[in-house]
């Protein structure tokens, strides 16, 4: 009997043991400085191979694995700098150290070329061709130039600057001669397909080279021993011509030459910049006078005046064939979509807005109006197309410039107007459906953001449109009715398709990939719509995971990434976004007791339905109870399958942090009323700790509360309305509405339009409504707040003043409430000094497992840090005497 109960103990003490070693690493500070994370991926252009990169912290080192995409041939490289791809796919091109390698791809078989000094680059050239560049010790003061494949190893002088053209081969580059009667710097070009090496220019100092599209033109600014600027133009072949000096500009010397932007040679024309010829000089001291006539505030024309520095740029073009210079944008102008959609040709979208603050006072001050003009590049010449523009108006040209496609708010409707006739057409009058961005759509200015279009047709008449869930074709002409490309498909089933140009050949033509994420599940993947059979829909994933790819140029061979919150990303490839090969397996967080995430659902007090997310640890079990924290901005759940990394804390907490230590963290979406952002986020907030402390598993007595911004807000809000939270943290929040109103902000504007507009929703003044004001203003309830508090508030946030953390810590500390206040001298919104980010992360941790887990507290919590300590006691030591806070 006694041997059989010692074998039982010493099996229960065997099972003990590997109980133990098989138990996992929970996460702690020792993560966040060694997890490995996949790097740089890429596909060659004909899909057959591949490579990633892995850094690893620990070795300090990157791993490049190089694999056919079919799998049969992989090669691994250690400390590799800048794998690229050859155009023609047929090696992979990287340095090793002081190696150049050309490995062969699907071979063993590499050429390699030691020496290499410094840094090589890799040009790509046409389809199928690039030129390497690179230096060696044998001769540093030479850059070798080198065609792939095929071409010969061509040296010249170690250049001071070198600009490459893009389509044919050829690279200028400026050597410089020292003599006696100072330096002579000279311009030359050589082009490697055709062995042309030609002498473009000898003279000053050459700062700026640009070439057109088809290589045919260069153009480039000089800059001589005054400091004066000079713009030459030479067609190559030809001798340069000097096109403008800064005394040329402006004939009252206002403003000098910047820097070129782009030529055009099918109109004769380039695009430049203009330098407002200001000397830079302190603002001297004195008084500031605020008249309320001012444009904008003093404070913001000082802030303007310490950005810009005196310094201004404006667009212009110059005439390549009369030198005549059109200045296009002025004082208060910008140009909208120039480079963007369409090659330069002759029209331009101008945004001009008053002198007022327009970003800051565009809803009510009548000098920060803005206007949207059709600008011609040929004579200078203006169409007025809108007025009294919100910031987020959507105006742009077709590919084509024979139309300008806008967004009309007032009439929810895109429109079209046709530039030869100054035709408006109302495009989506027929269509039913909403144009705004959803993720405003509970936002004072919902109505002024539209979500924005897919792109164009390859023909250029047809545009594609993003409504809530579904796309839709619209013709430009009017002609054609509109179409909707995937039906009603996404409204029906609560799937919301996007359309990427990454995603397909753009501009689209025969038919294009969609992005596809259902709003009920979460779920996201892919779908192929064709254009000739609108509404016929080709499911090609849908998966419980974030999921984006890459395409290869020249195949239909993907690049897949794959994720979800409890699986780090992995990179698999597919022939048809259907069947896929796993590429990629590192998985960092197996190693630890990890996280899951489950959507939760509930009920509204106005009978509404609202999700969240909720993160359980991988050990979880369901017998036990455990603590739980909500964390919370505005609406999250559509990340319900996003992977995240343990890190340092800079205002929110870090995930899995908490849950592998045991916590329970819920996530809820927040929908807001206007006028009611503080009561809005109660509603949510409350009734899912309400409905989730009915699980056994979760102990109610243990809820926290943690948000940052106006998530710390949210926090102050709902702890000054009850007491069923045990702890609650707000990072950077906001605790009085009515003085915050009236405050400024760190770029020296109003803070009132975030309260009139955007994310703090109460859409009207405070004089129209503020009572409502009051009811927003925690800091007015601070007699009422019962529950534990810990802040952080910065003296140097520009965002939410200092004050605001002042005003509630003094009235919780006169109340005599639980109280503590975090300010770090290098803190702004948010923490970026990595001293700071651990400080934080520590202190915010032992603050929750005191309150939440019944932790010793510690000594900064119960005998503080008097400031005479400062920098010497930190106070982070665990109180053992028996002191409570």
């Amino acid at each position: 009997m006694l041997f059989a109960k010692k074998l039982l103990s010493l099996c229960i003490f065997l099972l003990l043991i590997l109980h133990l070693g098989a138990q996992k690493l929970l996460v702690d500070s020792s993560a966040y400085g060694t997890w490995p994370r996949l790097g740089i991926r890429a596909i060659s252009n004909n899909g057959k191979f591949l490579f990633y990169t892995i850094h690893d912290p620990v070795g300090n080192h990157d791993r490049l694995c190089l694999q056919a995409t079919d799998g049969r041939w992989k090669r691994e490289y250690i400390d590799v700098l800048s794998p690229n791809f050859t155009q023609n796919s047929e090696k992979l091109i990287f340095q090793q150290h002081d190696t150049l390698f050309f490995v062969n791809l699907g071979a063993d078989s590499a050429e390699y070329f030691p020496n290499i000094l410094g840094p090589y680059q890799y040009l790509p050239r046409g389809r199928n061709s690039g030129l390497i560049l690179y230096r060696t010790k044998q001769a540093p003061n030479q850059l070798a130039i080198k065609e792939y494949p095929g071409g010969q190893e061509k040296l010249v002088p170690a250049p001071e600057s070198y600009w490459n053209e893009p389509s044919n081969g050829g690279i200028a580059f400026l050597t410089k001669d020292t003599g006696t009667s100072g330096a002579i710097y000279h311009l030359k070009y050589i082009n490697v397909n055709d062995n042309v090496a030609l002498d473009i220019y000898n003279g000053d100092n050459v700062e700026n080279v640009e070439f057109s599209r088809d290589a045919s033109i260069l153009m480039f600014l000089t800059r001589d021993s005054a400091n004066e600027k000079s713009l030459w133009y030479c067609r190559l072949g030809k001798n340069p011509t000097k096109l403008a000096t800064d005394r040329s500009v402006t004939t009252d010397f206002s403003l000098k030459l910047g820097e070129i932007l782009s030529i055009d040679e099918e109109t004769n024309r380039a695009i430049l910049t203009l330098e407002t010829n200001v000397q830079v000089t302190p603002l001297p001291p004195g008084v500031d006078i605020w008249n309320y006539n001012d444009p904008s505030l003093q404070s913001r024309q000082l802030y303007e005046l310490r950005q810009a520095r005196g310094r201004h740029l404006y667009k212009a073009s110059i005439n390549l064939v009369d030198h005549r210079i059109l200045q296009i944008e002025n004082k208060n102008q910008s140009v909208l979509d120039l480079f963007v959609s369409q090659p330069l040709h002759n029209w331009v979208l101008l945004h001009q807005t008053g002198d007022g603050d327009y970003y800051s006072e565009w809803n009510w001050n009548k000098k920060a109006t803005a206007s949207i003009y059709l600008l011609s590049l040929q004579n200078g010449g203006k169409k007025l197309l809108a007025t009294n523009v919100a910031p987020s108006a959507f105006f742009t040209l077709s590919p084509d410039e024979k139309y300008v496609l806008f967004y009309d708010a007032e009439k929810s409707s895109y429109c079209s107007y046709e530039i030869s006739t100054g035709i408006i057409r109302n495009l989506t009058a027929a269509i039913h459906d909403k144009w705004t961005n959803p993720s405003v759509e509970d936002q004072p200015n919902r109505k002024y953001v539209p979500i924005g279009i897919g792109g164009f047709s390859k023909e250029n008449d047809f545009a594609y449109l993003h409504a809530q869930y579904d796309v839709y074709q619209v013709d430009l002409t009017g002609k054609a009715a509109p179409v909707a490309l995937t039906g009603s498909y996404g409204q029906a089933h609560h799937i919301v398709f996007r359309m990427d140009p990454r995603y397909g050949d753009y501009p689209f033509s025969r038919s294009v990939v969609l992005h596809a994420l259902n709003t009920d599940n979460k779920d996201q993947g892919f779908y192929r719509v064709f254009f000739d059979k609108p509404g016929k829909l080709d499911s090609l994933t849908m998966q419980s995971a974030s999921v984006v790819f890459e395409k290869a140029r020249d195949s239909q061979t993907f690049l897949f990434s794959s994720e979800d919150a409890s699986r780090s990303p992995d990179v698999f490839s597919s022939n048809d976004l259907r069947h896929f090969t796993r590429v990629t397996d590192l998985h960092p967080e197996a190693k630890y007791n990890w996280l899951t995430s489950e959507l939760i659902k509930w009920r509204l007090p106005d009978g509404n339905s609202c999700q969240g997310i909720l993160y359980k640890p991988e050990n979880f079990n369901p017998t036990n109870r455990y603590p739980i924290i909500f964390h919370y901005y505005e609406r999250s759940s559509d990340r319900l399958h996003t992977f995240m990394e343990p890190e340092l804390s800079g205002a929110d907490i870090n995930i899995p942090l908490y849950v592998s230590n045991g916590y329970l963290v819920f996530v809820p979406d927040i929908f807001y009323k206007i006028g009611e952002p503080g009561r809005s986020a109660f509603d949510c907030i409350v009734s899912a700790a309400k409905f989730l402390s009915n699980r056994k598993y979760i102990d109610s007595h243990r809820m926290g509360l943690q948000g940052t911004s106006f998530g710390g807000f949210e926090t102050l809000y709902v702890i000054a309305h009850t007491n069923i939270f045990s702890a609650a943290m707000s990072s950077s929040g906001m605790s009085d509405f009515i003085s915050l109103y009236g405050s400024i902000i760190g770029d020296g504007s109003s803070r009132q339009r975030q309260y009139e507009l955007y994310r703090d929703r109460m859409g009207a003044t405070l004089w129209q409504i503020p009572s409502q004001y009051a009811e927003n203003s925690p800091v007015l309830r601070a007699d009422k707040i019962t529950t534990p508090l810990l802040l952080m508030a910065n003296k140097n946030d520009g965002d939410v003043p200092f004050q605001q953390g002042i005003e509630l810590f003094t009235a919780l500390r006169r109340l005599g409430k639980k109280a503590w206040m975090l300010q770090y001298d290098n803190g702004g919104h948010g923490l970026v000094s990595l001293n700071s980010k651990r400080d934080f992360t520590l202190r915010v941790l032992q603050f929750f497992n005191h309150y939440l887990k019944y932790d010793l507290p510690p000594k900064w919590m119960t005998r503080g840090v008097p400031a005479a300590l400062k920098g010497t006691d930190s106070g982070l030591e665990l109180d053992a005497s028996g002191a409570t806070p």
